[in-house]
């Protein structure tokens, strides 16, 4: 089971007057301060940013993957500090050969399930996680209503994921700017941790 504090909001600041990248940066250090993951994967955009808060003491393993090589190259010099902890991709999620590829206790992937196909992304996350390891997705909803679209993204994930073996362990929404909502799920692979 996800440790409760993280199926909650509460402690995300408020998001007025934030850009959507600050916020999904909230989200992740958020993420980590509560799973403190020995080996961290953060894919999609916005995570690279937030690595400030990765502690090299505990996270022996931090890797983080972006197609935008403007942002893998700013967190490269911004976080040199974490030394040899730290890998940095410019590179499709899908494609990037990680070694060794499932050991990973947390996944953090965000808003990737928008850009790229589902099912494949979906069977790759289960492949990176380590037994017990936590995914944590952050999916946009639909603006303007209450209750998301049975064909949006953050709806569809929990199927595609539930499909390769990982069980859903809680969700929160978060807003972001404006109206923007997005749903943060948490899922773990089985086996133990």
């Amino acid at each position: 089971m996800v440790p409760p504090e993280l199926a909650r909001s509460e402690d995300l600041p408020s998001p007025r007057e934030r850009s959507e990248v600050a916020a999904l940066s909230d989200i992740f250090r958020h993420v980590y301060r509560v799973v403190r993951p020995r080996s961290l994967l953060v894919a999609g955009p916005g995570p690279l940013e937030a690595l400030d808060c990765v502690d090299p003491l505990l996270t022996r393993r931090a890797v983080g993957i972006d197609r935008d090589i403007q942002g893998v190259a700013v967190a490269r010099q911004r976080y040199r500090h974490l030394g040899p902890a730290l890998e940095l991709y410019r590179a499709d999620p899908l494609r990037a050969r990680l070694q060794p590829q499932a050991d990973f206790d947390l996944v953090y992937a965000s808003l990737l399930f928008e850009e790229l196909e589902a099912e494949p992304l979906a069977r790759a996350i289960a492949s990176w996680l380590a037994p017990g390891g936590i995914c944590a997705v952050v999916s946009p909803l639909p603006p303007g209503s209450a209750e998301a679209s049975a064909t949006a993204p953050a709806d569809l994930v929990p199927d595609l994921l539930a499909r390769t073996g990982l069980r859903r362990a809680g969700s929160f929404e978060a807003r972001l700017l404006g109206p923007a909502r997005h749903r943060v799920a948490f899922f773990r692979a089985g086996g133990r941790k």
